[in-house]
C-alpha cells in the first residue's frame, strides 16, 4: 500500500517536472524566433523589406524656411498637399534619419 501511493506520488512529481519543461523549452524557442533580422532589407517578419531613402528640401523650399542653400536639410514629414511640415538640418551623414523609426516628441500625438 505504501509502496503504490508512493509509486503515484513521483509519477505525478515526473509529470508534473516534465510538464514544466515542456513550457521553458517553448517559452525559449519562442523568443529564438522573434529575434531581429541582421540583413537590413528583411524585415523582422521575414519580408523583404524596402530600404529607406532619405527626401531632402529643394532650393525653393529651403528658400520660403529662409535656410540658406549650401545647407542640407530633410524632409521629415509632409502635408496632404506635398508642404514641408517637420524637417532637419543635415550636419553629417549621421543626421539624417528614417521617419519612421522617430517616436512620438510629446504624448499627445500618439
Amino acid at each position: 500500500m505504501k509502496n503504490k501511493k508512493l509509486l503515484i506520488l513521483l509519477s505525478g512529481g515526473v509529470i508534473i517536472l516534465l510538464a514544466f519543461m515542456v513550457l521553458i523549452m517553448a517559452q525559449f524557442n519562442s523568443n529564438k524566433s522573434k529575434k531581429p533580422s541582421s540583413d537590413p532589407l528583411v524585415d523582422n517578419k521575414g519580408e523583404q523589406a524596402v530600404p529607406f531613402q532619405p527626401e531632402f528640401l529643394t532650393p525653393e523650399e529651403k528658400q520660403s524656411f529662409n535656410i540658406p542653400n549650401d545647407f542640407k536639410a530633410q524632409a521629415i514629414k509632409r502635408g496632404d498637399n506635398g508642404e514641408v511640415m517637420v524637417y532637419k538640418l543635415i550636419r553629417s551623414d549621421s543626421d539624417v534619419v528614417d521617419p519612421a523609426k522617430i517616436g512620438p516628441i510629446s504624448p499627445r500625438s500618439k
